[in-house]
């Protein structure tokens, strides 16, 4: 794991328990994967985030910085990938 990797989870923590500490799930994250063609500034590198209720996946959502459609969301309870969408936005 890189500092990169490092700083980026923190930001993704603090956010995450900014905007949703309230929300009683296990949370996922790989802070970016794909590190080394990050570090070498070549495409194929994502940020991945998911939420995780009594065993469960109830949310998973990948971002791709540099994808022309750049947030991708799976879920159980569809009114969770506005939610999800609308806090990578903010980013």
């Amino acid at each position: 794991m890189t500092e990169i990797d490092k700083r980026s989870e923190r930001m993704i923590r603090s956010c995450i328990l900014e905007s949703a500490r309230d929300i009683p799930y296990l949370w996922i994250v790989d802070p970016i994967g794909g590190t080394a063609n990050f570090i070498h500034s070549i495409p194929g590198f994502t940020v991945s985030i998911a939420w995780v209720y009594q065993g469960k996946l109830v949310l998973g959502v990948i971002y791709d910085l540099l994808a022309e459609m750049n947030c991708f969301g799976q879920s159980e309870a569809r009114g969770r990938i506005a939610m999800a969408i609308q806090f990578q936005s903010q980013q």
